[in-house]
């Protein structure tokens, strides 16, 4: 028989549980007795360290070790205030050097910390898709045999759903260069940058590039009567950090390093006509497809750790909408639109994978976030022609985003020239 001591402050110690081999036991010691929880700790004893408090999860009283694996490395546990009680997993420090572990986890939250990510990149794909569009969106027509040349500063931003989803914001700058083919048939290409913020997501994302080309032409010209039709392909790209455990007690994080590819087109078509009072009114109809790809990676930081298969997000929409014109000067035009999108098809956010955490050998986990299938957005705009070759314009778009209740809101300014 081996006297095992007790932690410091201690009267009494209770060892539960031993590892196949013998050299570790663990328990629990306190200031009073084992029926008398409060003050009480879960403890760790090996013969080169002697007895090992592990402390107690965030804002609890006492701890208590049940259980140790077979080479004495894991310790389950409980931890709680009063007769409330969590469960916790601890893990020994991998090595000397980056001291990873040592410190007990909500087992429950840990848990957690899977589907809350799988969120995350669902959430972060739709961010991803939606600033694709933006740059894919950015055609104009140009004279025939004329170059135009146009630069865009743009902003999407949609706030934090009370419970669910968090805010999320892009900023972009783009330039085009289009080539007038003919009076109405228009090509060009389109370089952007962008950078995304993603409040409480575990996407930390640096700005990115994306690039696209496309196509317009009218029936009527410039004057936009008749038959419209529009289409684009394009590619953006942003990589940074993945950090798993956010916003989660007794959660260490995990981070890891991996990329957001998109890619993306859409084709519309719309007829042009001129109504009363000076309105030009064009409905139309476009089919856009985006898909998402995150490839996989390894993470490292946490004593628990996981490695992620590839991902992949697609989004198929249809939209429907409407926009009327009218020249309030000379120069000057203002128009309003209004339309939905609906979700034709997609594939969702899966998270799956390998962890070393006991009962998460390997995951494949859907995300719980719905996205609004049916979206409606309004827009406004005005355009100011100086006469030179030069204009200036800028729109306000509000609608549903894909995920969550909060409104989306996009604006931008665009410089154009002709020459």
């Amino acid at each position: 028989m081996q006297n095992l001591g007790t932690l410091p402050g201690g009267v009494y110690s209770t060892a539960s549980s031993v590892s196949d081999d013998g050299l570790v036991v663990v328990g629990q010691s306190g200031p009073s007795s084992w029926y008398q929880t409060d003050g009480n700790r879960a403890f760790r004893w090996t013969e080169d360290s002697g007895i090992e408090n592990l402390g107690v999860l965030t804002g609890d009283e006492w701890s208590f070790a049940r259980a140790v694996n077979d080479d004495g490395s894991i310790v389950v546990g409980q931890s709680g205030i009063g007769a409330s009680a969590r469960a916790f997993i601890w893990r020994a420090p991998s090595n000397e050097e980056d001291n990873v572990g040592g410190v007990i986890e909500d087992y429950a939250n840990l848990l957690t910390s899977f589907p809350v990510l799988t969120n995350d990149s669902a959430v972060a794909a739709a961010q991803a898709q939606q600033g694709l569009g933006q740059t894919m969106g950015q055609g104009f027509f140009a004279g025939s045999g004329q170059f135009g040349v146009q630069m865009h500063a743009g902003f999407a931003r949609t706030d934090r759903n009370p419970t669910t989803v968090g805010a999320r914001s892009t900023n972009s700058g783009a330039v085009s260069l289009g080539y007038g083919v003919s009076g109405g048939f228009t090509v060009g290409v389109t370089a952007s940058f962008a950078g995304t913020s993603l409040a409480n997501n575990g996407f930390d994302m640096s700005a990115g590039p994306g690039l696209a080309a496309w196509a317009r032409y009218s029936a009527g010209g410039a004057a936009g009567t008749g038959l419209q039709a529009e289409a684009a392909f394009g590619w953006s790209r942003a990589e940074g950090a993945l950090i798993r455990g956010r916003l989660l007690t007794g959660v260490a994080l995990a981070t890891g390093t991996s990329s957001l590819q998109t890619w993306g087109g859409f084709a519309s078509v719309g007829y042009g006509f001129e109504a009363g009072g000076g309105w030009l009114v064009t409905p139309s109809l476009a089919l856009s497809h985006y898909q998402t790809t995150r490839p996989g990676y390894s993470e490292t930081g946490a004593p628990f750790n996981a490695t992620y298969d590839d991902m992949t997000v697609s989004r198929t929409d249809l939209t429907l909408g409407l926009t009327a014109a009218f020249k309030v000067s000379e120069q000057g035009t203002l128009s309003l639109g209004a339309g939905i999108d609906r979700e034709v098809a997609g594939q969702a956010a899966v998270l799956s994978g390998t962890s070393d955490i006991p009962g998460l050998a390997t995951f494949n986990i859907p995300s719980s976030f719905v996205a609004n299938q049916t979206r409606g957005y309004v827009s406004a705009g005005y355009a100011h022609d100086f006469g030179n070759g030069m204009t200036l314009s800028g729109d306000l778009r509000v609608g549903h985003a894909v995920y969550g209740t909060s409104p989306e809101v996009r604006g931008g300014l665009v410089l154009g020239f002709s020459f």
